[in-house]
């Protein structure tokens, strides 16, 4: 192991402090992200690990791959907006489903079914343009795509997630699925507390849109069949920009504003600014020295504390399978039990919704032009309710089987 200044443990709990006073001075989210990871870099890796640290994170191929994806979602919005047809498939989805509430919270959910890193860019736009009608601020239009987009992946067999930890533990992909079910359930329930008050008395006068303007959706459900067949994500994305392209033949300058936007182009730098976080942590070996931390623990306080640590991973690393890859195959040796793995998903996954360097988090906060903090006081808040009950729960199974 390289000779760092100082543990990759205190080192990483400087660049979060870092990090969030940043944030929370509001300076832009890319530079905030580069910042901790370049601390981070500096205080735990040689001098020769830094700069190959930043290159590795531009040229391995997943990080491109989220990186173009991204870019291509982002112009995918800005094509729906410019073009003005985001209105018209809002109306006709708030026509088709009648209630603002159901409308607002099930379009993020639906778009969870697109396994993409960043995909919540998907549903920013719907949700946005949903969000003016009620009203509800950008700050809480922000936390309902991020919190309502991630219903679906801890029980959706096909998520990465799920085939990851399937791969790792041994146990069926179903069989996972179906335990963290009731983690979907009590997330759908408790992502209305803070915006109860908001859909509670207001009623929207829905335009009577035809659902033929319905058809400006398939688009992104293209996507979501491309990608989940098996192609590659970038080339998934492309196809659903081409195939928007085709059916609402913008004018050659609304293309070109979508796609060569501003936006698009810190999308691209904020991505990567998060995967850095991400490469430099692999690299200053944090995950293995934080783990070695319980090693000599007994058998029932080392799974309890393999599941917190997971989380913890979760959060650093602002990805679940870089958390999950580490500490299924640990809970699986000493604990194969499908309930232990399945928590253990189900907690990581919840450590990573908040993560500041989660990439649906971190673009949604650009799309909505808000800030971290101002998201926060309504994802934190969730996160620990959701986390408290669905712990409750996995308490009755354990207890009653």
């Amino acid at each position: 192991m390289v000779e760092t200044l100082i543990n990759p443990l205190y080192a990483t709990v400087i660049a979060i402090i870092i990090l969030f006073t940043l944030l929370y001075r509001r300076v832009n989210l890319a530079k905030s992200l580069l910042t901790a990871s370049f601390t981070l870099a500096v205080l735990t890796l040689s001098p020769q690990q830094i700069p190959l640290a930043y290159y590795q994170t531009a040229v391995r191929t997943i990080n491109i791959d989220v990186i173009l994806a991204s870019a291509v979602i982002a112009a995918m919005a800005n094509l729906y907006r410019e073009s003005g047809i985001i209105t018209k498939l809002s109306n006709a989805i708030m026509s088709l489903l009648k209630k603002t509430w159901v409308a607002i919270t099930i379009i993020p959910a639906i778009f969870g079914f697109l396994p993409v890193p960043g995909g919540a860019l998907m549903s920013a736009p719907l949700v946005s343009e949903i969000s003016n009608k009620v009203p509800i601020d950008q700050d809480k239009a922000a936390y309902i795509n991020v919190w309502f987009r991630h219903l679906i992946a801890p029980i959706y067999p096909l998520t990465q997630i799920v085939i990851l930890t399937a791969a790792l533990s041994g146990f069926d992909v179903v069989q996972i699925a179906l335990y963290d079910l009731p983690l979907a359930l009590v997330m759908y329930l408790v992502g209305f507390i803070p915006i109860y008050k908001d859909l509670r008395n207001k009623s929207v006068s829905i335009v009577n849109e035809s659902l033929s303007s319905l058809l400006f959706i398939v688009p992104l459900i293209i996507s979501v069949f491309v990608v989940i067949s098996g192609i590659n994500v970038v080339i998934s994305t492309l196809v659903g920009l081409l195939v928007l392209t085709l059916i609402i033949r913008p004018k050659t300058s609304v293309l070109k504003k979508s796609i060569l936007s501003k936006d698009v182009g810190m999308v691209i730098v904020t991505s990567y600014a998060a995967l850095s976080v991400r490469e430099v942590l692999v690299l200053s070996k944090f995950p293995e020295t934080f783990i070695s931390l319980f090693s000599d623990s007994s058998s029932l306080f080392l799974v309890v504390s393999i599941i917190l640590v997971s989380a913890v991973l979760g959060f650093m690393l602002g990805i679940p399978t870089g958390a999950l890859a580490v500490t299924i195959p640990i809970i699986a040796s000493i604990a194969p039990d499908v309930r232990f793995v399945s928590l253990t998903l189900v907690i990581t996954y919840l450590g990573y919704m908040i993560s500041p360097s989660h990439l649906c988090l971190v673009l949604t906060l650009r799309f909505f032009k808000t800030h971290l903090s101002n998201i926060y006081k309504y994802l934190i808040p969730s996160t620990l309710i959701t986390l408290l009950l669905t712990m409750s729960l996995y308490i009755i199974v354990f207890t009653v089987t």
